[in-house]
Protein backbone atom coordinates (compact mmCIF):
# COMPACT_ATOMS: atom_id res chain seq x y z
CA UNK A 1 0.00 0.00 0.00
CA UNK A 2 1.36 3.14 -0.84
CA UNK A 3 1.17 5.94 1.61
CA UNK A 4 2.28 10.16 0.75
CA UNK A 5 3.36 10.92 4.62
CA UNK A 6 -1.20 10.74 5.79
CA UNK A 7 -3.46 9.39 8.13
CA UNK A 8 -3.73 5.76 7.73
CA UNK A 9 -7.07 4.39 9.50
CA UNK A 10 -8.15 0.71 10.19
CA UNK A 11 -11.89 0.07 11.57
CA UNK A 12 -12.55 -3.10 12.58
CA UNK A 13 -16.40 -3.93 12.32
CA UNK A 14 -18.42 -6.36 14.51
CA UNK A 15 -17.70 -8.74 17.69
CA UNK A 16 -13.93 -9.09 17.40
CA UNK A 17 -11.22 -9.03 20.25
CA UNK A 18 -9.01 -6.39 18.66
CA UNK A 19 -5.41 -5.02 18.96
CA UNK A 20 -3.73 -3.45 15.94
CA UNK A 21 -0.19 -3.03 14.94
CA UNK A 22 0.00 -0.21 12.06
CA UNK A 23 3.70 -0.17 10.95
CA UNK A 24 5.96 -1.85 8.30
CA UNK A 25 6.39 -5.17 9.90
CA UNK A 26 5.97 -6.81 12.85
CA UNK A 27 6.74 -5.38 16.21
CA UNK A 28 10.04 -6.28 17.73
CA UNK A 29 12.13 -5.92 14.11
CA UNK A 30 13.11 -2.62 14.70
CA UNK A 31 13.30 0.22 11.76
CA UNK A 32 13.09 -0.80 7.99
CA UNK A 33 13.69 0.83 4.78
CA UNK A 34 10.47 2.13 3.34
CA UNK A 35 9.92 1.47 -0.42
CA UNK A 36 9.57 4.48 -2.86
CA UNK A 37 7.45 1.98 -5.36
CA UNK A 38 6.70 -1.82 -5.65
CA UNK A 39 4.36 -3.76 -7.72
CA UNK A 40 3.09 -7.32 -7.51
CA UNK A 41 0.64 -7.41 -9.82
CA UNK A 42 -2.40 -8.73 -7.56
CA UNK A 43 -4.77 -6.17 -8.88
CA UNK A 44 -4.32 -7.49 -12.27
CA UNK A 45 -2.77 -4.62 -14.49
CA UNK A 46 0.38 -3.48 -15.02
CA UNK A 47 -0.88 0.35 -15.07
CA UNK A 48 2.03 2.38 -14.10
CA UNK A 49 3.99 0.79 -16.38
CA UNK A 50 5.38 1.05 -20.16
CA UNK A 51 6.16 -1.26 -22.60
CA UNK A 52 8.36 -0.33 -25.25
CA UNK A 53 9.26 -3.20 -26.95
CA UNK A 54 8.22 -7.07 -26.71
CA UNK A 55 4.77 -8.51 -25.72
CA UNK A 56 4.04 -8.09 -21.99
CA UNK A 57 1.11 -8.74 -19.71
CA UNK A 58 -0.36 -9.64 -16.57
CA UNK A 59 -0.72 -13.82 -16.13
CA UNK A 60 -1.53 -15.83 -13.86
CA UNK A 61 1.25 -18.26 -12.43
CA UNK A 62 -0.05 -18.93 -8.76
CA UNK A 63 -0.13 -15.54 -8.64
CA UNK A 64 -0.62 -12.90 -10.90
CA UNK A 65 2.96 -11.83 -13.06
CA UNK A 66 3.80 -9.56 -15.54
CA UNK A 67 4.82 -11.42 -18.24
CA UNK A 68 6.60 -11.04 -21.50
CA UNK A 69 6.17 -13.49 -24.04
CA UNK A 70 8.13 -13.03 -27.44
CA UNK A 71 10.67 -15.84 -27.71
CA UNK A 72 12.11 -14.78 -30.99
CA UNK A 73 16.02 -15.18 -30.90
CA UNK A 74 16.90 -11.86 -31.45
CA UNK A 75 13.64 -10.12 -29.88
CA UNK A 76 14.29 -7.30 -26.90
CA UNK A 77 11.45 -6.62 -24.35
CA UNK A 78 11.73 -4.14 -22.59
CA UNK A 79 9.26 -2.10 -19.82
CA UNK A 80 9.93 0.93 -17.30
CA UNK A 81 8.21 2.61 -14.56
CA UNK A 82 9.31 5.22 -11.87
CA UNK A 83 10.61 8.38 -12.28
CA UNK A 84 13.84 9.72 -14.33
CA UNK A 85 14.85 11.80 -11.45
CA UNK A 86 15.46 8.83 -8.70
CA UNK A 87 19.17 8.97 -8.23
CA UNK A 88 20.01 6.27 -5.11
CA UNK A 89 17.72 3.02 -4.66
CA UNK A 90 17.80 -0.45 -4.94
CA UNK A 91 15.63 -2.30 -7.41
CA UNK A 92 14.30 -5.90 -6.69
CA UNK A 93 12.29 -8.09 -8.77
CA UNK A 94 11.68 -11.82 -8.90
CA UNK A 95 12.13 -13.32 -12.06
CA UNK A 96 11.23 -17.00 -14.33
CA UNK A 97 12.66 -17.80 -17.19
CA UNK A 98 10.51 -19.68 -20.09
CA UNK A 99 12.70 -20.53 -22.93
CA UNK A 100 16.23 -20.71 -23.31
CA UNK A 101 19.05 -20.16 -25.68
CA UNK A 102 22.82 -19.57 -25.89
CA UNK A 103 22.57 -15.91 -25.90
CA UNK A 104 19.40 -14.98 -24.66
CA UNK A 105 19.18 -12.91 -21.12
CA UNK A 106 17.12 -11.05 -18.84
CA UNK A 107 17.21 -9.08 -15.71
CA UNK A 108 16.30 -6.20 -13.80
CA UNK A 109 17.36 -2.40 -14.71
CA UNK A 110 17.90 0.85 -12.96
CA UNK A 111 18.23 4.72 -13.54
CA UNK A 112 16.12 4.22 -16.63
CA UNK A 113 16.99 7.57 -18.72
CA UNK A 114 15.45 5.91 -22.58
CA UNK A 115 15.91 3.08 -24.33
CA UNK A 116 19.75 3.48 -25.16
CA UNK A 117 20.68 4.48 -21.38
CA UNK A 118 20.26 2.63 -18.59
CA UNK A 119 22.18 -0.25 -15.94
CA UNK A 120 21.22 -3.52 -16.43
CA UNK A 121 21.47 -6.74 -14.36
CA UNK A 122 20.89 -9.71 -16.26
CA UNK A 123 21.26 -13.61 -16.56
CA UNK A 124 22.47 -14.54 -19.73
CA UNK A 125 22.06 -18.38 -21.57
CA UNK A 126 25.65 -19.39 -21.09
CA UNK A 127 27.96 -16.31 -19.20
CA UNK A 128 26.11 -16.31 -15.77
CA UNK A 129 24.73 -13.21 -13.87
CA UNK A 130 25.93 -9.85 -16.15
CA UNK A 131 26.20 -6.27 -14.86
CA UNK A 132 26.31 -3.91 -18.42
CA UNK A 133 25.95 0.16 -19.03
CA UNK A 134 23.54 0.73 -21.99
CA UNK A 135 25.12 3.89 -23.25
CA UNK A 136 24.65 6.28 -26.49
CA UNK A 137 22.82 2.73 -27.36
CA UNK A 138 26.36 1.16 -26.98
CA UNK A 139 26.27 -1.73 -24.64
CA UNK A 140 29.26 -2.19 -21.91
CA UNK A 141 30.06 -4.86 -20.08
CA UNK A 142 30.74 -4.02 -16.04
CA UNK A 143 30.97 -6.98 -14.50
CA UNK A 144 30.24 -10.77 -14.03
CA UNK A 145 29.44 -13.71 -11.88
CA UNK A 146 29.66 -17.13 -12.72
CA UNK A 147 25.94 -18.56 -12.58
CA UNK A 148 23.66 -21.26 -15.01
CA UNK A 149 20.57 -20.24 -16.25
CA UNK A 150 18.13 -22.30 -15.23
CA UNK A 151 14.34 -22.09 -16.57
CA UNK A 152 10.75 -22.27 -14.48
CA UNK A 153 12.56 -21.68 -11.11
CA UNK A 154 12.17 -18.56 -9.79
CA UNK A 155 15.35 -16.13 -8.83
CA UNK A 156 15.87 -12.40 -6.86
CA UNK A 157 18.00 -10.09 -8.79
CA UNK A 158 19.10 -6.94 -7.24
CA UNK A 159 20.54 -3.65 -8.47
CA UNK A 160 21.75 -1.45 -6.32
CA UNK A 161 22.55 2.07 -7.38
CA UNK A 162 24.60 4.52 -4.95
CA UNK A 163 26.64 7.58 -6.46
CA UNK A 164 29.17 5.76 -8.38
CA UNK A 165 28.51 2.45 -6.64
CA UNK A 166 27.24 0.15 -8.66
CA UNK A 167 26.10 -3.99 -7.18
CA UNK A 168 23.92 -6.71 -8.45
CA UNK A 169 22.67 -9.56 -5.90
CA UNK A 170 21.20 -13.24 -7.17
CA UNK A 171 19.29 -14.87 -4.71
CA UNK A 172 21.33 -13.55 -1.88
CA UNK A 173 20.48 -10.04 -0.72
CA UNK A 174 22.85 -9.40 1.71
CA UNK A 175 25.77 -9.85 -0.21
CA UNK A 176 26.67 -8.78 -3.65
CA UNK A 177 27.77 -10.93 -6.62
CA UNK A 178 29.07 -7.71 -8.59
CA UNK A 179 30.48 -4.59 -7.45
CA UNK A 180 31.81 -2.12 -9.50
CA UNK A 181 31.90 1.91 -9.95
CA UNK A 182 30.72 4.02 -12.48
CA UNK A 183 29.74 7.74 -13.28
CA UNK A 184 27.82 7.79 -16.50
CA UNK A 185 24.09 7.37 -15.52
CA UNK A 186 23.60 9.40 -12.84
CA UNK A 187 19.79 9.13 -12.26
CA UNK A 188 16.65 7.44 -13.72
CA UNK A 189 13.46 5.00 -13.51
CA UNK A 190 13.45 1.24 -13.12
CA UNK A 191 12.72 -1.35 -15.99
CA UNK A 192 12.52 -5.25 -16.61
CA UNK A 193 13.94 -6.43 -20.15
CA UNK A 194 14.54 -9.54 -21.81
CA UNK A 195 16.16 -10.84 -24.84
CA UNK A 196 15.80 -13.53 -27.06
CA UNK A 197 13.50 -15.20 -24.75
CA UNK A 198 9.73 -15.17 -22.39
CA UNK A 199 10.27 -14.23 -18.69
CA UNK A 200 8.20 -13.22 -16.10
CA UNK A 201 8.51 -11.16 -13.29
CA UNK A 202 7.35 -10.23 -9.71
CA UNK A 203 7.21 -8.58 -6.41
CA UNK A 204 9.21 -5.48 -7.81
CA UNK A 205 10.23 -3.09 -5.05
CA UNK A 206 12.11 0.17 -5.24
CA UNK A 207 13.77 1.16 -2.12
CA UNK A 208 15.94 4.14 -1.49
CA UNK A 209 17.00 3.54 2.20
CA UNK A 210 14.64 6.05 4.07
CA UNK A 211 14.10 3.85 7.45
CA UNK A 212 11.10 4.37 9.65
CA UNK A 213 10.10 3.13 12.99
CA UNK A 214 7.07 1.02 13.58
CA UNK A 215 3.95 2.87 14.33
CA UNK A 216 2.13 0.58 16.74
CA UNK A 217 -1.76 1.56 18.43
CA UNK A 218 -3.37 -0.70 20.74
CA UNK A 219 -6.16 0.42 22.87
CA UNK A 220 -6.59 3.38 24.97
CA UNK A 221 -3.90 5.14 22.71
CA UNK A 222 -4.37 8.33 21.59
CA UNK A 223 -5.86 7.51 17.98
CA UNK A 224 -7.71 4.99 19.06
CA UNK A 225 -11.78 5.35 18.88
CA UNK A 226 -14.92 3.48 19.52
CA UNK A 227 -18.20 3.37 18.00
CA UNK A 228 -21.05 1.08 19.62
CA UNK A 229 -20.83 -0.88 22.92
CA UNK A 230 -17.52 -2.19 23.57
CA UNK A 231 -15.98 -4.13 26.68
CA UNK A 232 -12.81 -5.79 28.28
CA UNK A 233 -12.40 -9.18 28.30
CA UNK A 234 -10.25 -11.79 30.40
CA UNK A 235 -8.03 -12.34 27.13
CA UNK A 236 -4.58 -10.58 27.07
CA UNK A 237 -4.21 -8.37 24.15
CA UNK A 238 -1.10 -6.94 22.91
CA UNK A 239 1.85 -6.25 24.59
CA UNK A 240 0.00 -7.27 28.02
CA UNK A 241 -3.53 -4.72 27.33
CA UNK A 242 -6.71 -5.84 27.41
CA UNK A 243 -8.10 -6.50 24.45
CA UNK A 244 -11.81 -5.39 24.05
CA UNK A 245 -14.91 -7.28 22.26
CA UNK A 246 -18.46 -6.17 21.39
CA UNK A 247 -21.21 -8.36 20.96
CA UNK A 248 -23.55 -5.04 19.35
CA UNK A 249 -24.03 -5.53 15.76
CA UNK A 250 -22.29 -2.13 13.56
CA UNK A 251 -20.01 -1.40 17.01
CA UNK A 252 -16.11 -0.56 15.27
CA UNK A 253 -12.88 0.25 16.69
CA UNK A 254 -10.51 2.60 14.66
CA UNK A 255 -6.95 3.26 14.37
CA UNK A 256 -5.74 6.46 12.89
CA UNK A 257 -2.12 7.57 12.35
CA UNK A 258 0.19 9.77 10.03
CA UNK A 259 2.38 7.82 8.43
CA UNK A 260 5.75 9.27 8.95
CA UNK A 261 7.28 9.05 5.33
CA UNK A 262 6.18 8.44 2.19
CA UNK A 263 6.55 4.95 0.91
CA UNK A 264 5.02 1.21 0.67
CA UNK A 265 3.75 0.15 4.27
CA UNK A 266 2.11 -3.41 4.92
CA UNK A 267 -0.06 -2.40 8.13
CA UNK A 268 -0.84 -5.95 10.65
CA UNK A 269 -3.47 -7.06 12.93
CA UNK A 270 -2.99 -8.58 16.47
CA UNK A 271 -5.50 -10.46 18.28
CA UNK A 272 -5.69 -13.14 21.00
CA UNK A 273 -6.34 -16.76 19.38
CA UNK A 274 -9.39 -17.94 21.29
CA UNK A 275 -12.94 -17.35 20.61
CA UNK A 276 -12.19 -14.67 18.18
CA UNK A 277 -15.61 -14.17 15.24
CA UNK A 278 -14.68 -15.41 11.70
CA UNK A 279 -16.62 -12.65 10.13
CA UNK A 280 -14.87 -9.62 11.28
CA UNK A 281 -14.54 -6.61 8.80
CA UNK A 282 -11.01 -4.69 8.30
CA UNK A 283 -11.03 -1.58 5.86
CA UNK A 284 -7.76 0.14 5.49
CA UNK A 285 -7.89 3.89 4.13
CA UNK A 286 -5.65 7.05 3.42
CA UNK A 287 -5.79 9.99 2.17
Amino acid sequence: MLIRSQKVKAYLVLFCLCSLILGVFPAGKGVIAASIFSDNFEDGNATGWTASSGTWSVVTDGTYTYKQSNTGSTAEGLAYAGNTTWANYSVSASMKLHTMNATAASGVIARYTDANNYYLLRIHGTNGLQLYRKSSGTFTLLGTYGFAMDLNTWHTLKLEVNGSALKGYLDDMTTAKISITDTTIPQGAVGLRTYGQSASFDAIVVDDGTTVAPIIITNGDAGYTESGTWLNSSLTGYNGSASRYSTTANSTATWSQYAPATGNYNVYVWYPTSNNTTSADYTVTSL
